[in-house]
């Protein structure tokens, strides 16, 4: 093999990398993806410049530059911040259909067949869907011109945040790569993905962190943070974007450059793993479904016995059959006389042995219990599927989540926290982020999973109603997300128990916790009735409920700036989540009569007693189920619209079995 072969085997810029480019340049939702990004991008501008009030302040030329200098370095962070944390949650959905649609297709074991290798497949599809978040970043560089124009920003710490930006994207778009070569799934491709990060960045610096501290020295303490820095680009990101909090006063020098240097390691080490992933199951595959049978083939060189005739009628006896003809292939191995081609039957002959059937046959699974199908048959199978189809993957994450919150208790108890209330509020809201990112994204893929995977024509050919199909995928979404609310809910009843939280607070958190994130589902299922795509119905999931916690108050910041007031961004606390969490634990507690005392209600700039506090929370709650159903009703009764079905005319009852 020539150098210039091996080079050419060993580049990831294939025929795959041309193709899989190619096609991303002709769908729309990449336009799309661009202008939502810019939008955004937009709009946390008009944040930024909300901020900067100094601007109505103008008193010489020198405020003048020092204002604009400020005016710059707010840019900067929060435009910084943005790039490197958008950029970690569209990594993994980007690639999360990179190899499980090719399987989904039945057009991985044709790639597979084909000259080009497993790593120009794997590295072909990473860099042409990296190169769509590469784009979003580059969208982003006039930004950081104007940035460099107005002053305050140097560009050392400009080079940091691009860098660390497109390192999230590659890392985390190589971790969805990773899953997506080991599920089919992209719903569980993505949450692995996001659930893997966390852990990497949350729950590791944890873990140094208490390690750290067992050495009871300020050496072990500085050597730990560095260590738990160089893991996490995204602490790092607001560190650089910050100048105060990452250039000065702090006791250690930033290891930006280990930290981009162990996600590059970490991006290659996972792209080698999916290369030999997909070469194991093209293996796999041919020994399978290619691999030769004993009965029915024949070793290349044996001899081969042609048809004998049929004996003429008592020529030889009844049920006698001539002895087969010496008929041997050519060559000196094969030669010799006809008593090494012995009779197949005939009198005083045994059959030759047949092989045993568990050498060609699987081992014998068992069979599932069956459960009679009831008369609505979408809400029967929805409701028996799990959050993890896969054995092993409900063992490990068990394992996960035991070992993550053995670990955090710990913590606390290690640091005697475990009565603070301040601990909670942060679990709260961490808490509610996890539920709502399983419910944006589980109810974004509920329908559009279907057509990716060739059913969806069946389930539309079945007599069922637009309302029979959506309110199952809903209930079926709720069932998913049934375990891990029971977690949170054994969580906060854990901490009730031993006086860290009050009843009242226990029951606004929870009701909170259910009421507002269960809109989402119903945004989902809509999303996924509407689109065809999985990525395209969880991406506009989630930028729906980033648009409604985070665009809207950015909008209400700017309209606070030009009418000088502040009291139009405070009235988002009325549907925000996190208020109600904060103030439910930190207000009614226990200590209080009943655990009911004044709470500090930003919307109306005042106090409010428990008890009124509590039916907002709860009436707030009950607004959320009201959108909520106004969704689900506007998507049933559009149903057959959207997917292009006639409406049925005269309602098919479906009997149950007597």
């Amino acid at each position: 093999m020539s150098f210039a072969t091996l080079m050419q085997g060993a580049s990831p810029f294939g025929p795959i990398f041309a193709k899989e480019l190619r096609v991303t340049s002709r769908r729309k939702r990449t336009y799309w993806l661009r202008v939502i990004y810019l939008g955004l991008l937009l709009l946390v501008m008009l944040w930024a410049y909300a901020l900067a009030t100094a601007f109505r302040q103008q008193s010489g030329i020198a405020m003048q530059n020092q204002q604009r200098s400020e005016l710059g370095q707010i840019f900067f962070a929060i435009v910084g911040i943005f790039s490197v944390y958008s950029m970690g949650l569209i990594g993994p959905i980007l690639t999360s259909t990179a190899i499980g649609s090719e399987r989904l297709h039945k057009t991985l074991p044709v790639l597979l067949m084909t000259p080009i290798t497993a790593w120009q497949i794997v590295a072909g599809k990473l860099f042409s869907r990296l190169l769509a978040a590469l784009t979003l970043i580059a969208l982003g560089l006039p930004v950081l011109a104007l940035v460099r124009l107005l002053g305050g920003v140097e560009l050392k710490q400009m080079g940091i945040v691009v860098s660390l930006a497109v390192v999230v994207a590659l890392s985390s778009a190589a971790i969805g790569l990773f899953y997506s070569t080991l599920l089919n799934r992209s719903v569980t491709v993505i949450l692995l993905s996001y659930g893997t990060m966390l852990l990497m960045y949350c729950f590791f610096p944890i873990v140094v962190a208490l390690i750290a501290a067992r050495f009871h020295t300020i050496g072990a303490g500085l050597l730990g943070t560095k260590i738990a820095l160089s893991a996490n680009p995204y602490m790092l990101a607001v560190m650089a974007a910050i100048p105060r909090m990452g250039m000065r006063g702090f006791p250690i020098s930033i290891p930006y450059a280990a930290c981009i240097a162990s996600h590059l390691v970490l991006s290659a080490v996972l792209l080698v793993f999916c290369a030999l992933l997909l070469r194991r199951h093209a293996r796999r595959a041919g020994e399978e479904r290619g691999g030769l049978v004993p009965v029915e083939f024949a070793p290349i060189g044996a001899p081969l016995r042609p048809p004998m005739p049929a004996a003429p009628f008592n020529a030889m006896g009844a049920g006698a059959m001539l002895p087969p003809p010496a008929v041997m292939l050519e060559g000196p191995i094969f030669a010799g006389s006809s008593a090494a081609f012995p009779p197949l039957a005939g009198p005083g002959v045994a059959p030759p042995p047949l092989p045993s059937r568990g050498a060609i046959t699987r081992k014998a699974v068992k069979p599932r219990k069956s459960h009679p199908v009831t008369d609505n048959p979408i809400l029967w199978r929805e409701l028996r599927r799990p959050l993890m189809g896969r054995g092993w993957q409900r063992r490990a994450g068990i394992i996960i989540v035991l070992a993550v919150i053995g670990t955090i208790y710990y913590a606390q108890y290690y640091t005697k926290s475990l009565n603070d209330r301040g601990p909670q509020i942060g679990y709260a809201i961490i808490l509610n982020v996890l539920l709502s990112m399983l419910a944006l994204i589980l109810s974004a893929t509920a329908i559009a999973q279907e057509k990716e995977s060739d059913t969806w024509t069946l389930l539309l050919g079945a007599p069922l109603s637009g309302r029979t199909i959506v309110w199952g995928k809903m209930m079926g979404v709720l069932r998913r997300l049934a375990w891990p609310f029971i977690l949170i809910v054994a969580h906060f009843l854990l901490f009730t128990v031993i006086g860290a939280i009050s009843v009242p607070a226990f029951l606004v958190v929870i009701w909170v916790l259910f009421t507002f994130n269960v809109v989402w589902v119903a945004s989902g299922v809509y999303f996924s009735l509407r689109m065809s795509k999985t990525t395209v119905a969880a991406i506009l999931n989630l930028l729906l409920a980033f648009a409604v916690y985070a665009v809207v108050p950015a909008v209400l910041g700017v309209v606070n700036s030009i009418a000088d007031t502040q009291n139009a961004v405070d009235q988002v606390w009325w549907y925000e989540p996190y208020c109600y969490l904060g103030s439910a634990i930190d207000a009614l507690r226990s200590t209080a009569p009943w655990g009911i005392r004044s709470v500090d209600w930003p919307p109306i700039q005042g106090h409010l007693d428990g008890i009124t506090f509590m039916t907002f929370a709860f009436f707030a709650g009950l607004a959320y189920l009201l959108i909520t159903y106004l969704i689900l009703a506007h998507t049933w009764r559009r149903f057959d619209r959207i997917v292009g079905r006639a409406p049925q005319r005269i309602p098919l009852e479906i009997e149950t079995a007597q």
